[in-house]
């Protein structure tokens, strides 16, 4: 009896400890229809439209956000103006007093000698007029790491109920987090913001290695970081400083591999999560949660 005991408590150990490493779920997965979309590396819901994400390609490729829909159907390209992109990595959507915008972090450094990056912020475009559309940025923002040090950042994402914009760096033993204000309003209504950011360094994390991408739930309360094999969920219902809820996720998602997975996003409603991939044919998992 006491060693059919032993067996039955290391089972259940077994299974307390599966599901701590993760959580596993049923997914579906889609092949991304727009050829030109070869390395995907942001990704963002629409705040303006139902049923649209928008992504762009990683460093070497021209100024262009491309629009699908949840299923990876091309909806259109659209050529965005500003500086030729260094190494964009991320994108993020919000709406800010009734219009919505696209930020498109360029902030990969993956040999870590850059002294600042770039942050553009753009009005969303709209999907359904196929005619050129100018899509000058709305606001610039560059911005420098604290004593001049450089990271490589491929996690960036916009929390409009706090006005901050989240970073985590990727290659460091501990994940870096680091905090910048969200600018909308500016008194002198320049464009670019004349002086570099300092951005604040608020945390370190240990629990993951290596974001590749994250995403902040349109009204505030959600978060998901990418990383290889696992996406972290995050609850922040009533608005804490994202320092205190990124120390311990709500749950695991444990997702089938995909090769190089770079961009991850809500849904508009956040009940749903989406992950992109580099590599043709370019691949969409959507899991719900």
């Amino acid at each position: 009896m006491i060693g059919r005991m032993k067996i039955l408590l290391h089972f259940i150990f077994l299974f307390f400890c599966s599901n701590l490493s993760g959580q596993s779920i049923e997914s579906k997965k889609f092949i991304i229809e727009n050829k030109n979309i070869d390395e995907s590396s942001g990704l963002a819901p629409s705040s303006r439209f139902k049923n649209i994400l928008w992504t762009h390609n990683d460093s070497g490729s021209a100024s262009i956000l491309y629009a699908m829909d949840y299923k990876g159907k091309d909806i259109g390209s659209f050529f965005m103006g500003g500086d030729y992109p260094n190494d964009w990595e991320d994108m993020s959507s919000f709406n800010y007093k009734g219009t919505s915008y696209l930020l498109v972090a360029d902030t990969g450094d993956n040999f870590e000698f850059n002294l600042q990056s770039r942050l553009t912020i753009y009005y969303e475009p709209d999907v359904y007029i196929k005619e050129n559309q100018n899509m000058e940025p709305f606001r610039v923002i560059n911005y420098k790491y604290p004593k001049n040090k450089s990271y490589d950042v491929e996690s960036v994402a916009v929390d409009i109920a706090q006005n901050k914009i989240i970073l985590l760096s990727k290659r460091n033993k501990k994940v870096h987090v680091f905090v910048l204000p969200l600018i909308m309003d500016n008194e002198t209504d320049k464009i670019i913001v004349a002086k570099p950011l300092i951005a604040k360094k608020v945390t370190k994390l240990d629990y993951f290695r290596r974001p590749t991408s994250m995403d902040i739930s349109h009204d505030g309360k959600f978060a998901i970081i990418l990383t290889y094999g696992r996406v972290y969920f995050f609850e922040n219902l009533k608005h804490k400083n994202w320092e205190k809820i990124l120390k311990k996720p709500t749950k695991t998602i444990k997702y089938k591999s995909l090769f190089q997975p770079e961009g991850i996003s809500f849904n508009k409603s956040a009940t749903k999560l989406y992950i992109s991939s580099e590599r043709l044919p370019a691949k969409l998992l959507e899991i719900t949660l």
